[in-house]
């Protein structure tokens, strides 16, 4: 897997933009215990390369799916066999880390391998790598 590397975040919200219809929402969208949880995963997951968990550092965009036909098949999976309301699916990048959040399953999986991973992830079997290669996987059996 030579030239296997992390994405910024800048390169992962392209991806975003280029696979689904989205649009770019403000953070208060969302509710301040919602976002404090976020920060508290991300500080505590294998993304962070950090040993402060300086939670006041991490800054986020966030991203709401269209109800597009290009969305459609992501808006289905979103809504646990009912069709999930546009406004609902989402995105959330967060841009030192390059973490990404959705609460569409499969999104999340897309987002997972399109942040790739550095070699030495690979190599030494980190949680980094872990996870790109469990989200690879599980996209490659068709889990959605």
């Amino acid at each position: 897997m030579s030239g296997m590397r992390e994405k910024s975040a800048d390169e992962i919200v392209a991806w975003l933009q280029g696979r689904v219809d989205v649009r770019e929402v403000p953070l208060e969208s969302f509710s301040s215990s919602f976002l404090d949880s976020l920060r508290q995963t991300i500080a505590s997951s294998v993304y962070a390369r950090h040993e402060n968990g300086d939670l006041a550092a991490l800054h986020f965009r966030a991203f709401s799916l269209l109800g597009t036909e290009r969305n459609r098949h992501y808006l289905a999976l979103a809504g646990s066999g009912s069709s999930m309301a546009p406004a609902e699916a989402y995105a959330i990048i967060e841009t030192t880390t390059g973490c990404a959040e959705s609460n569409v399953a499969m999104l999340q999986l897309e987002l997972t391998v399109a942040r790739g991973v550095g070699e030495a992830d690979l190599a030494n079997r980190t949680g980094v790598g872990l996870a790109f290669l469990a989200a690879q996987r599980l996209l490659a059996d068709g889990a959605y």
